[in-house]
């Protein structure tokens, strides 16, 4: 079950960030992560009103649910900075590989062993992440030295922050069930009222019809979904295999992109969703 737990992640992660993306294309980002976030909020709240066998979190678990909040909202905050100042060509696949690389290493470290197959399908996968994400070529005429060390810093950091995201949530004991999950996301929705107040920016959804509050609220009960397989993926299995296919998201915003937006999908991306499959297919040997 943890493959197909993993799996229900990275589709469900990817069709919350086009729909976040989409969202913000009208609405300011700070709005945008607030309000979507709240609405995650309430669906794991319903979710631990309906799970009675759930016990309060430790200090501990609390602790690493709230690290793992911050941790995601710097990975989220690191790459909408990096995606609106720098390349996304670059940008994105460092922020997409890193979030499977910090895990997997963690996991080896707290000594998970892989089988033949599933190392395979690991060395697969990681290329796959970074062709899905593969946004083209920099054009010589658009290539600025400063912009290229600012999208790999940004990229790089995301990336970091997004698989310490994973890693801590990992360590949370079982029988916590999805609390530190709601601990995670109070945390980063504290942060982000503190940063919104603190700087002036608007926190408002001001966009109406597809791009208003129920895109927005529906990218929040996506990602907080997405959150909720992954933690049930990660109590099942191994986490170096849990996180590098839940990592293998931007294959599914790419196929969306392609249905909504008629964008194309050109044969690296293609390459990459075909490795992805082969990769996932190999660790559930």
């Amino acid at each position: 079950m943890a493959i197909l737990y993993a799996a229900l992640a990275a589709f469900l992660f990817g069709t919350a960030d086009f729909t976040g993306g989409f969202a913000s294309r009208k609405n300011a980002i700070p709005a945008v992560l607030v309000w979507s976030q709240i609405a995650g909020l309430l669906l794991v709240g319903l979710f631990l009103l309906v799970d009675r066998t759930a016990t309060l979190p430790s200090a501990a678990d609390a602790a690493y649910g709230a690290a793992a909040g911050v941790a995601g909202l710097g990975g989220l905050a690191l790459l909408y900075r990096g995606l609106s100042r720098g390349y996304v060509a670059i940008v994105s696949p460092l922020a997409a590989v890193l979030g499977a690389v910090v895990p997997l290493v963690a996991g080896l470290a707290f000594g998970e062993r892989l089988s033949i197959p599933a190392a395979v399908g690991i060395a697969v996968s990681l290329p796959a992440i970074v062709l899905v994400s593969w946004h083209g070529h920099l054009p010589e005429s658009a290539r600025n030295p400063r912009r290229i060390a600012e999208s790999g810093r940004d990229g790089v950091l995301s990336g970091v922050f997004f698989g310490l995201f994973f890693v801590f949530i990992s360590r949370t004991d079982p029988g916590s069930g999805m609390w530190p999950l709601a601990v995670a996301r109070v945390a980063s929705i504290v942060l982000m009222f503190a940063g919104a107040v603190s700087t002036r920016r608007e926190f408002r959804i001001t966009a109406t019809g597809r791009s208003g509050p129920v895109t927005v609220a529906a990218a929040g009960l996506l990602d907080m979904a997405a959150n909720i397989f992954l933690l049930l993926a990660i109590r099942q299995g191994l986490l170096v295999i849990v996180t590098v296919i839940a990592s293998a998201y931007p294959a599914q915003t790419v196929l969306l992109s392609r249905i909504f937006f008629g964008e194309r999908i050109g044969p690296v991306r293609l390459a990459g969703i075909v490795l992805a499959l082969v990769g996932i297919a190999l660790m559930s040997v």
